[in-house]
């Protein structure tokens, strides 16, 4: 999530980078872990808008 949203890099991107490791998967398994954590972000995003 942190190379996604913060350092603005593609998750094609990220699958090569973490192939480089040893570490096998694909865009799309990346894809559904970012939407699946969206909702267990929910309130940390209302509370930082709620700083702002």
């Amino acid at each position: 999530m942190y190379d996604k949203f913060s350092q603005y890099l593609p998750l094609y991107r990220q699958v090569k980078e973490w192939e480089r490791y040893g570490l096998n998967t694909n865009d799309k398994n990346l894809s559904n872990w970012v939407y699946r954590s969206v909702p267990s972000q929910g309130p940390t995003i209302v509370l930082f808008l709620n700083i702002l």
